[in-house]
């Protein structure tokens, strides 16, 4: 009984390059937990048994698939992840193959957006940074100032481009 658990578990780890029996809350593990729990389940197998394989208890099961598994599969990459590995649990050999390859390649395209995503939320930090040290300037200062301001701001502005263009 607990070798198709191990079985649901390995096809999983071998999509997402990881364990998954880790306490590691990265979002795309998480994910993978709660397609592990959701097909477990929907092979009738006990909450406590389902929890033993990656190290949780019977609630945690339950939270997976109440909770995360719905957040999950609204990620396009997720569902077509979560639909190919069903298909290969409850599919003969032949089919498995041939729907791993898309799985892979949608899982990897959302590893890669996820990347991209994190990438781009560090610049938006980086910018939100940079703007709330200018504005820190601009506080307490009379229109006038503020355009004052603005005016050499530019000055300097054109001054540091003038120095790297002659670099």
């Amino acid at each position: 009984m607990n070798d198709n658990l191990v079985k649901i578990k390995k096809l999983i780890e071998n999509k997402v390059g990881e364990r998954i029996d880790t306490r590691n809350r990265r979002r795309d593990l998480t994910y993978a937990r709660a397609i592990y729990c959701k097909l477990a389940r929907e092979n009738n197998f006990p909450y406590a048994k389902i929890g033993s394989v990656i190290n949780r208890d019977h609630v945690s099961v339950m939270h997976n698939i109440n909770n995360i598994f719905p957040h999950a599969i609204s990620v396009p990459e997720i569902e077509e992840m979560y639909l190919g590995i069903k298909a290969s649990v409850n599919a003969p050999m032949k089919k498995k193959k041939l729907k791993r390859v898309g799985v892979d390649k949608s899982f990897n395209a959302f590893l890669e957006l996820s990347r991209e995503n994190k990438e781009l939320k560090e610049q938006i930090d980086s910018l939100n940074y940079k703007y709330q040290k200018i504005a820190s300037l601009f506080e307490g200062l009379s229109d006038s100032e503020v355009e004052e301001l603005y005016d050499r701001a530019k000055l300097i502005v054109k001054s540091f481009e003038w120095q790297r263009n002659q670099k």
